[in-house]
């Protein structure tokens, strides 16, 4: 017995199965034959552009042809099978990788929809074909360059760089975002971080995976960047004594103001927070 067509999302079966039909072999018992499928698989690997690190908890969705997002089941940590019950994110496991399994053969596209600190990555269009299994799924590497800030002190009047001097960096909701210094001289963002960072003998201090967006400012900064910017009063509302999930975004020389508001007992809050302990 032969399979003609497999179902979709599984490879044909390599071999077909021998049956022996007898007179014995009744309704009340029949021969039985037993073929099995492997699902089609794509692999996607998530880094560090820096230093090639995985990247764990980075959310994705496949779109198809038409732009629809493929449905998917958490079978385990990283693992996701298609399902149309499912629901369209999913998110690399602690090795930075994710396992989808049973994508229908297929041209695709691959969107990641958020990695707090680092810089955003173009769509990653993908074919998935009946060849791709397990064993020989597609393969997709994926890396971000983090997001850096770097923060200068000079004398005013002699712009001599001025060493060791003490800053904190706070976010959209008046909370200090904690570093901690490398080898290198080069903060990173941590939660076992400290809140105050240093300049060094340059008056310099390098900010590595600092959150995408404008911090809510005092009065005084506010006015700074409403010049800098040229924003205007109704965009300037969204960074002056700004509520938690608003403020605005700069793009590609345009400012978006926006506003994101999440009940914080639901997964999707969980899934996109940046805020320590509540991811």
């Amino acid at each position: 017995m032969v399979e003609e067509s497999s179902a979709p999302g599984y490879a044909e079966p390599k071999d077909g199965v021998a049956l022996s039909v007898t007179d014995s072999t009744t309704t009340e018992a029949p021969g039985k034959a037993t073929l099995s499928n492997e699902p089609l698989a794509v692999e996607v690997t998530k880094t560090d552009a820096l230093n090639g690190a995985p990247l764990p908890g980075v959310q994705f969705k496949v779109l198809d042809e038409t732009g629809e997002a493929l449905l998917f089941t958490k079978t385990a940590e990283g693992v996701y099978r298609v399902d149309q019950d499912g629901i369209a994110l999913f998110q690399t496991g602690p090795d930075g990788k994710a396992i989808l399994l049973a994508v229908p053969a297929g041209d695709y596209t691959l969107v990641e929809t958020g990695n707090a600190g680092f810089g955003k990555v173009e769509p990653v269009p993908f074919t998935v074909t009946k060849q791709n299994t397990s064993q020989t799924p597609v393969a997709i590497g994926v890396e971000n360059q983090p997001l850096a800030l770097e923060v200068y002190k000079v004398d005013k009047e002699s712009q001599v760089p001025l060493a060791g001097v003490p800053f904190k960096l706070f976010n959209g909701e008046g909370e200090p975002l904690c570093f901690a210094l490398g080898d290198d001289g080069i903060y990173r963002v941590s939660a076992e971080g400290d809140a105050i960072f240093l300049t060094d003998d340059m008056g310099k201090a390098t900010l590595l995976y600092v959150p995408e967006g404008i911090l809510n400012q005092s009065m005084r900064d506010t006015e700074k960047l409403i010049q800098l910017f040229h924003i205007s009063d109704d965009q300037a509302r969204y960074i002056t004594n700004a509520q938690a999930g608003s403020g605005l975004l700069r793009y590609a020389g345009t400012l978006i103001p926006f506003v994101n508001r999440f009940k914080k007992d639901t997964e999707l809050y969980r899934l996109i927070t940046t805020k320590p302990g509540e991811g």
